[in-house]
Order: structure tokens, then sequence, then C-alpha cells
């Protein structure tokens, strides 16, 4: 019993519990450019929980700085302005994705609320209309 409990104290120190997991920013820079080069427009499958966020918390670090740059100079402000509407699609197709892993349409995203609901809890588990879960292989690795 001992063991067991000494076990899962060093797991979930480590992350690999499932339930709470420390930011690691190696982990959400990686999505980040994954989405950016990867998957920039895709509009099809499924992203659990932990990708969306991660690359949510990169894009708006990138506001914030753009942001701190307007005050500074009105040129760095606009420079900042145009790149980040270029995050307009990636962000969108994200969030469309991150809506089919609850089952939802990607339609939702422009309903105010019910939208930040959806994103923010797990998805379906097992595959649904839009793909396989993708926290499949995660949960396969531990059973």
């Amino acid at each position: 019993m001992y063991c067991k409990l000494r076990c899962a104290l060093k797991m979930r120190q480590r992350g690999e519990s499932g339930r709470r997991m420390r930011y690691d920013f190696a982990y959400a820079l990686e999505t980040f450019v994954q989405t950016i080069l990867n998957d920039y427009a895709k509009l099809s499958g499924r992203v659990d929980r932990r990708d969306f966020w991660h690359f949510a918390s990169i894009v708006a670090a990138i506001f914030m700085l753009v942001l701190a740059l307007s005050l500074v100079s009105r040129q760095l402000s606009v420079i900042g302005l145009v790149g980040c509407i270029g995050f307009i699609i990636p962000s969108c197709a994200i969030a469309v994705r991150r809506l089919h892993d609850a089952g939802a349409s990607g339609w939702l995203l422009l309903v105010p609320g019910l939208n930040i609901i959806l994103l923010a809890f797990r998805g379906r588990v097992g595959p649904n209309r839009f793909g396989p879960d993708p926290l499949g292989a995660r949960l396969d690795a531990f059973a």
C-alpha cells in the first residue's frame, strides 16, 4: 500500500497522473510552432485541452508583448498589429478543433459564453464524428 502511494505521488510530481500537469514552456512553444507551421488553417480533427491552452498561452504572451511595444513606439505597434492579425486564422482553427473534441460543431465558436465553457472542459472520451480521441495514445500508455 505504501509503495503504491509513493509511486502515485512520484507520478503526480512528474505530471503523469493525467489530472494536474505543470506548465511546460518548451512543450507550449513546440505546440505553438507545430500549429503555426503544420495546422495553420486545419479545421478537421480534434485537439486536447493541453495543446489548446499551451497554444493560447503563447498567443496571449505575444499579444501582451505587442501591447507593451505599442506603448514605446507607434511604428512598432503597427508592425505588431499586422503580425498579430496573422494569428487570427490559427487561433480560430485550433479553437474549432477543440470544439470538435467536445463533440460540438465549430460554428459554436461564434456563440459567446458557450464556446468558453466547451473549450475549458474535457472532450468526449473515445472517437466521435470528428476523429479519434487525441488523448487515446497517451491514456493507453498508462493502462
